[in-house]
């Protein structure tokens, strides 16, 4: 039988189950009826009876064959799960959602989560939706966080981050959302959440990042400004700033700052905004992080490079 034709005998088939679910039933009912007590050992008999009769189909049904099948099952999860691992650190989406800051030093994340049990239960799983890329999903238990809780800093920073993905990616149950919708959303819901607690780097990265796609001079001045607040509140906290994602953190927004000072001309800044995400990547030594500190260190490089050109042209 070739590979790919379609095995009627396989444990688990349609044939397969029909058939031993008959078997099991006729039997049963012989042996209530007493049809075989004439019969001596008639138990022995028929069960001999029915293994000889249907040999071709206990051959799939071995031991060995079962555990073949779940460690192929057990690999094709383990394969998934590494491929969706490599993923998430390969993909560039501006997305900043760790939902490891709910658990940060007392120092750091000193205003707790303070809300009902069922608005955290929404909090939770809009967050573990959101991380699946399930935004539309995600958004409907946010918003409905913030309708029971309307201080949940937390639901308004995840929010704002997902607004601001939106904008750089294809998805279409939210297709329907135009680019100035999806901007005013990330803009009110960042504002929202540092107005709660401004006391999380990550809704002034959020909120740079989304002045940054408004362009024009005053909003990439805007985004520098939180931009730059994010990176103090990162670089000045002892107990995370060594921590592998943090130190990622921290690149990135200078990088950000780098992005923001090209839009505004400021070459000298780009460079030494550059140099400076150059070095705090290499603070990172994780291995699980090196994708995303090759595209970082490639990135930087490349526009330092460019605004030293910008500079060198400029002063000829």
């Amino acid at each position: 039988m070739a590979e790919n034709e379609k095995d009627p005998f396989k444990i688990g088939s349609t044939l397969f189950r029909w058939i031993w679910g008959v078997i099991i039933g006729v039997t049963f009912i012989l042996f209530i009826l007493n049809i075989f007590n004439a019969i001596k050992f008639p138990f022995i008999t028929i069960s001999f009876l029915m293994i000889i009769l249907f040999f071709p189909y206990l051959k799939s049904f071995s031991f060995g064959n079962l555990l073949k099948m779940e460690f192929k099952e057990v690999k094709k999860n383990f394969e998934d799960l590494k491929t969706t691992i490599i993923n998430r650190m390969n993909v560039n989406q501006q997305i900043n959602i760790n939902t490891s800051e709910f658990q940060l030093p007392e120092k750091y994340g000193k205003h707790k989560i303070i809300a009902s049990k069922k608005s955290n239960e929404y909090l939770k799983l809009g967050s573990s939706l959101t991380n699946q890329s399930r935004f539309h999903e995600g958004i409907k238990y946010l918003d409905k966080a913030i309708v029971i809780d309307e201080r949940s800093w937390a639901a308004h920073m995840i929010l704002g981050a997902i607004y601001i993905n939106l904008l750089d990616i294809n998805y279409p149950p939210l297709e329907y959302l135009v680019k100035e919708e999806k901007i005013s959303k990330a803009i009110y819901h960042s504002h929202q959440a540092i107005e709660i607690d401004p006391n999380h780097y990550n809704q002034f990265m959020n909120l740079g990042l989304a002045y940054m796609k408004l362009d024009g001079d005053n909003a990439n001045m805007l985004a520098l400004k939180y931009y730059n607040i994010a990176y103090e509140m990162l670089n000045n906290e002892a107990n995370i700033n060594k921590h592998p994602w943090f130190v990622i953190e921290r690149c990135k927004v200078k990088h950000y700052m780098g992005e923001a000072s090209e839009r505004l001309s400021q070459y000298e800044h780009v460079v030494n905004h550059e140099i400076e995400a150059i070095s705090i990547i290499d603070e990172c030594t994780d291995p699980l992080f090196k994708s995303i500190k090759e595209r970082l260190r490639r990135e930087a490089i490349d526009r330092k490079e460019k605004s030293e050109k910008l500079i060198r042209n400029t002063n000829i």
